[in-house]
């Protein structure tokens, strides 16, 4: 998997965890998304892969070539929207209907959940990622038992969306909808200009990145022991889910070590 499609490993693993997971998304749902930035556009692309309906994607003025870079993901309308026209545009693009499943990713405050009840339907869910933050101001808890609907907090992704991700990016060299989004390839020397503020004045910092060796340890004729094995390819570090105590490493299928070129005894786990 080339470097530039492995990078929506996460961000497509998020994806499907937020749509098909946490919004229990089904084929033909009409799905609103809002926030055309990375983990929205991968959205698109989740719901599109599982055979969603209408998809409709929401953002500011802000963010125009983004909306476009989602209708060619595959969003069927793209909305510019403003606090008090948001509803409406949604509604007009829907005919009149309600969404099944809203997903947002844009990291807006709390306040946003009204608008987002706003556009549900019966028996909708609401997923709200883990971007957010703070308390909502006016809740509608009246809509929401009115019209049976769920609002779902989301954070992170689950190894059966880590799984879906990947299984969706090995195309086997066919070409992936993703494949189409602008990119750049920065050395680690430029970090550190890349993520601070456009208006910082701070002088610049010496970025560096470690990925400590990892020893697994597995199962040998009904024995545990240490194999010796270490992982230290920064990908397989990045799959790595922490649990209380010893951590399953997500690669420890051959058809996945084989994808990333890791060499590790089958069903390994890691201790961190």
């Amino acid at each position: 998997m080339a470097a530039p499609r492995a990078v929506w490993l996460l961000p497509l693993a998020n994806a499907f965890d937020w749509t098909l997971e946490a919004g229990r998304l089904q084929k033909r749902d009409v799905v609103v998304i809002v926030g055309p930035e990375q983990h929205g556009l991968a959205c698109v692309v989740a719901a599109r892969q599982a055979d969603a309906g209408t998809i409709v994607l929401v953002g500011t003025p802000a963010d125009g070539e983004r909306l476009a870079l989602g209708a060619n993901l595959g969003a069927d309308h793209t909305i510019t929207a403003t606090s008090d026209s948001t509803v409406g545009q949604v509604r007009a693009a829907l005919n009149g209907g309600a969404a099944d499943l809203i997903v947002n990713t844009s990291g807006a405050g709390p306040e946003l959940l009204d608008t987002l009840i706003k556009l549900a339907g019966k028996r909708a869910r609401v997923v709200e990622s883990g971007l957010a933050r703070g308390r909502a101001p006016d809740f509608d808890l009246e809509t929401v038992t009115a019209r049976a609907l769920s609002v779902v907090g989301a954070r992170g992704r689950s190894p059966a969306a880590i799984d879906r991700a990947i299984d969706s990016l090995d195309t086997g060299g066919q070409p992936h909808p993703l494949d189409a989004l602008p990119t750049s390839e920065l050395g680690l020397e430029h970090v550190d200009a890349v993520l601070r503020p456009a208006d910082a004045t701070t002088p610049a910092r010496r970025c560096t990145t470690r990925h400590p060796p990892l020893v697994h340890r597995h199962r040998r004729h009904g024995r545990q022991g240490r194999c010796g094995t270490r992982l230290t390819n920064p990908i397989g570090s990045c799959l790595l889910r922490p649990l209380a105590g010893p951590t399953v490493c997500h690669l420890r299928g051959p058809r996945n070590r084989r994808r990333f070129g890791i060499r590790a005894p089958t069903h390994a786990t890691c201790r961190l």
